[in-house]
């Protein structure tokens, strides 16, 4: 099975806001990829909350790919690449 149709199978998040430029970059980076993305918009309070509880605290983009977690797009975007097959 190939890495980009493992990743697809589990479950992807990106916690973001509509403010963020960097958030809009992952967002259209996993679209233009085909890769399936929950998007949780933080000014949904009940994802703001959701995002602390579970990681800790509020900072978008988070990323969450399977069991690992990416805290800024352009900043770990090579990473995001390599763990997809897409490096």
């Amino acid at each position: 099975m190939n890495l980009i149709k493992m990743v697809k199978e589990l479950k992807n998040i990106v916690y973001s806001s509509a403010i963020c430029s960097d958030c809009q970059k992952a967002e259209e980076f996993f679209e233009k990829n085909d890769i399936d993305i929950e998007v949780k918009q933080i000014e949904n309070h009940q994802y703001r909350k959701e995002l602390k509880e579970k990681h800790g605290r509020v900072l978008v983009p988070t990323i969450i790919l399977g069991k690992e977690k990416f805290i800024g797009f352009e900043t770990n975007q090579d990473k995001i690449k390599k763990k997809l097959g897409l490096s």
